[in-house]
């Protein structure tokens, strides 16, 4: 067979994709391709003309200058049109791709062609790709006519052009990737607007804060306020700084190709664990290390978002590392003797460490730490994660496949992070509000008790102590009746007891009922080889 060279890969990776091949013939087919684009470009025209109506006649159109600025101003505002739109129609164009397959009962002849899964993840991801493509060369007409006014360098445009194919790049991914995790198109959509929607609060938090902006640059539409501000929004580097088009550029294909990998890697073993052991943990000191350069000049601000960083990290580790006991994997290995990938003591390893990075950083800055406050803030995170480990376990015990597992413990952590502290909020303000005194009310021991299980407020009152973010002073209405470390760390211990008491439980009556199922099989047989008396 003639190989090809290096300058004809891409033609024949989409010449001989027939998912790439079959996916855009069902683009082009019919009138509903045609209609959108029409669309597309009918709005792009309505945006333009309605910037142009509103801000011709807000400023006076007298020099360059002023008619320079007009132009700059509709360009932004059409692209960040584009980039809506792209935001919208992507992950909807892409989360239905397989999981309208398995829901026609059509996925089991997939299975049977010689394609690979990444052959399937790619062909969809590029189909995808190719339709924004044209979206955004069919707008190319009307948004070219900005440069009659002037404003926009040639630079600018095909930096926010860059900006909105690699949102289109990473958002094909991502759903893609929803879309082999679910069996039916509705659960596979409403999980990608979801995620659009997670991600439209994240991803901007990121971006603003300096610290985080670095770890934000996974967003592309982040070079849009480049463009805006300029070399102000460049992110930090250690004791430097990057140029913003630098880290987005290296950091969303990397994202992208890490969400292209997880998918197909989901495609055929939808229950099955994503990223092995050594490849978790890769990304997760990957994530630290860009939290650490990026906060590497305020060393106070980052020790908080390094820890939470860790903290929800590893929390996906557990997700990620779970074995179903019913599942082959187990069964594996039970019978090599292997230890399991979600063993504790893995996850107490990678928190030991990653707390000692974070120490040895804030140590070469020259940050005098409380040792007490840091061993403190390493127990507030290894208490909640070791009981979130026995609820994974007891979950493995009550699901009925790894799926359902993962589904329930997400649930059930959601659950635990947020009702508590929020019902504790809320009964406190009240008792604010009806009460003169109530400092003196005995039921604000019970409100506040409910806030302190939180450990993200434990970990905000002990970096108080350090004197970053608040004084210390005002969290002492929280400290009733006892430090909110002390509370978490109970509530947590509590909780992992209830797990594990009920998890070896269980694990007791299924290995009883197994130790009895091989005698039972012997006597019914003898029972049945007994001749019956005939009346």
């Amino acid at each position: 067979m003639r190989r090809a060279k290096v300058g004809q890969l891409p033609v024949v990776l989409l010449r001989d994709n027939p998912f790439f091949l079959r996916r855009v013939r069902s683009y082009l087919r019919g009138n509903r391709f045609y209609l959108l684009l029409l669309g597309y470009v009918l709005l792009v025209c309505f945006v333009l003309g309605g910037y142009y109506l509103d801000i011709a006649g807000a400023i006076s159109l007298v020099g360059y200058s002023e008619i320079a600025l007009l132009g700059r101003r509709l360009f932004l505002g059409v692209t960040i049109t584009q980039a809506v739109v792209i935001c919208l129609v992507t992950p909807l164009l892409t989360a239905a791709v397989v999981a309208v397959e398995k829901e026609k009962q059509t996925f089991d002849l997939l299975k049977l062609t010689t394609r690979s899964p990444a052959c399937l993840v790619a062909g969809e991801i590029l189909a995808a790709m190719a339709f924004i493509l044209l979206l955004l060369l069919a707008a190319l007409p009307v948004v070219g006519l900005v440069f009659l006014f002037g404003g926009v360098s040639p630079g600018e445009f095909l930096t926010l052009y860059l900006a909105l194919l690699l949102t289109g790049g990473i958002l094909s991914a991502l759903g893609v990737f929803i879309s082999v995790t679910h069996d039916k198109v509705s659960k596979a959509v409403t999980s990608a607007v979801g995620a659009l929607f997670l991600l439209g609060m994240v991803l901007p938090a990121l971006s603003v804060h300096p610290p985080t902006r670095l770890l934000g640059c996974f967003n592309p539409l982040l070079l849009i306020t480049a463009v805006q501000g300029g070399a102000m929004f460049n992110p930090s580097f250690f004791s430097g700084e990057i140029p913003l088009l630098l880290a987005v550029v290296v950091l969303t294909p990397l994202t992208a190709l890490l969400l292209a990998t997880l998918a197909a890697r989901k495609v055929y073993d939808p229950g099955g664990r994503a990223l092995s052991g050594w490849e978790m943990a890769a990304v997760f000191y990957t994530v630290l290390f860009l939290l650490i350069a990026g906060a590497w000049q305020w060393p106070g601000q980052g020790y908080l978002n390094c820890l939470l960083a860790v903290f929800f990290l590893l929390l996906v580790l557990i997700m990620n590392q779970s074995v179903h006991p019913g599942s082959r994997e187990a069964e594996q290995l039970h019978r090599r003797g292997a230890p399991r990938p979600d063993a504790l003591p893995w996850l107490w390893l990678h928190l030991v460490l990653g707390n000692v990075a974070i120490a040895a950083w804030l140590r070469w800055r020259g940050v005098d730490l409380d040792s007490p406050t840091v061993a403190l803030s390493a127990l507030v995170i290894a208490v909640p994660l070791t009981a979130y480990w026995a609820l994974v376990r007891l979950m493995g015990l009550l699901s009925r496949d790894r799926g359902a597992m993962i589904r329930n413990v997400f649930l059930l952590v959601v659950f635990l992070l947020a009702l508590p502290p929020l019902v504790g909020v809320v009964g406190r303000g009240i008792l604010e509000n009806q009460v003169t005194w109530p400092e003196q009310a005995p039921e604000l021991l019970i409100w506040t008790t409910l806030i302190n299980t939180s450990p993200i407020v434990a970990l905000l009152e002990l970096q108080s102590r350090l004197g970053y973010l608040m004084s210390p002073g005002s969290w002492d209405d929280f400290r009733i009746p006892c430090d909110p470390w002390l509370i978490c760390c109970a509530f947590y211990g509590l909780l992992f007891l209830l797990f594990t008491g009920l998890a070896n439980h269980l694990s007791s009556r299924r290995a009883a009922k197994l130790r009895a199922a091989p005698i039972e099989e012997p006597l019914a047989a003898e029972h049945a080889a007994v001749p019956r008396c005939q009346v």
